[in-house]
């Protein structure tokens, strides 16, 4: 297997590219927008669009490190989030690049006291620079393809439930008794038992656009005021 150290040329260069590109989820999901934000160039941006870049204006345009830091701390309104990067494709152009990132985005929070998850499917359209001989941000494009809001279920799994659902599913698979297979079943049952959260959003905070469960239609935008209700 090749060592990332001993990569050059365009196969190292796709390869920062692409942690920069996971760099942006890890902060995100860390709560940390000035390191988040310094991903970028200092002057760089980012539009927000619902839909086609193409057929549509974007609802909101960020610039430079402030800014963009600042519209991040959105994410606080939420007790969790997962941005899960999924394909890269990254055309490099001497020091500049383009690329274009799928990524599903979940979040969780609680509201009028029920656990509720929101997965937003998320396409970027990327320009990055060689800044200083580091890849970076130029331009990001975040489009909302869709989303999906739900109630959610939070399923804690102790130690010994996991052993137990390990050992009746080794015992099944070796042929058990339809009696085992029942035990199994039940065991699992017993595993759906709902729990609150430990953390609800502070009513009155932002809500980012790849964070709500609105309609298209609706313009939402990163740091835009939308009232959360309290518990």
């Amino acid at each position: 297997m090749t060592s990332p150290n001993t990569l050059t040329g365009a196969e190292a260069d796709r390869l920062a590219i692409r942690g920069l590109v996971d760099a942006w989820a890890h902060y995100a999901d860390r709560r940390k927008p000035q390191q988040q934000a310094e991903l970028f160039v200092p002057d760089g941006t980012v539009s927000v669009y619902q839909g086609d870049p193409a057929a549509s204006e974007p609802v909101q345009h960020l610039r430079g490190h402030s800014e963009l830091a600042e519209a991040f701390k959105v994410l606080d309104n939420y007790d969790a989030t997962t941005h899960f990067n999924g394909q890269t494709t990254i055309t490099l152009d001497g020091d500049r690049a383009a690329g274009e990132t799928y990524c599903l985005a979940h979040h969780l929070w609680v509201e009028n006291g029920q656990r509720t998850l929101l997965v937003t499917s998320i396409r970027y359209l990327d320009t990055f620079i060689r800044h200083d001989g580091q890849w970076l941000f130029a331009e990001r494009q975040l489009i909302i393809d869709w989303t999906d809001k739900r109630s959610s279920t939070e399923l804690p799994i102790t130690r010994h439930q996991c052993q137990r659902v390990c050992q009746l599913t080794r015992a099944d698979q070796h042929g058990a008794s339809p009696g085992k297979h029942n035990r199994l079943v039940a065991c699992h049952a017993n595993l759906r038992s709902p729990s609150k959260s430990r953390r609800t959003p502070i009513s009155g905070r932002s809500v980012t656009l790849e964070s709500t469960g609105a309609r298209p239609s609706h313009a939402h935008k990163i740091g835009a005021r939308e009232r959360l209700p309290e518990r």
